[in-house]
């Protein structure tokens, strides 16, 4: 067997160190690169994604604006049913007077 020096032994053990720390250097680099892709892939499946909600949103709020003008045209009918039912009630009103005068004329006033 044979016996390493003093010397030899701190090369091998600075040998051996610088190995290992440019081994972890490389790993960490490729880690790192791995790490960017992933993410970068991600935030690409999620921008698809958000847009493809987007676009659903904008398609139901093209249905809600479709609704509120169906409501608005339905609004405008219940005014003009609102104000018809209101000249009916004047009409009757006016009847109901002309009745109440008629009735004071035939029961107060009887000609027999």
């Amino acid at each position: 067997m044979t016996e390493l020096t003093e010397p030899q032994a701190w090369t091998l053990i600075g040998v051996f160190t610088a190995a290992m720390f440019s081994m972890m250097g490389l790993i960490t680099g490729m880690f790192t690169r791995v790490v960017r892709a992933e993410i970068g892939g991600l935030r690409e499946a999620m921008d698809a994604k958000f847009e493809g909600m987007d676009a659903r949103f904008q398609g139901i709020d093209a249905r809600f604006e479709v609704i509120d003008a169906k409501f608005q045209g339905i609004d405008a009918r219940f005014e003009v049913i609102d104000a018809k039912i209101d000249s009916v009630h004047r009409r009757l009103d006016g009847i109901d007077r002309d009745v109440q005068v008629l009735t004071r004329r035939v029961f107060d006033h009887p000609t027999d």
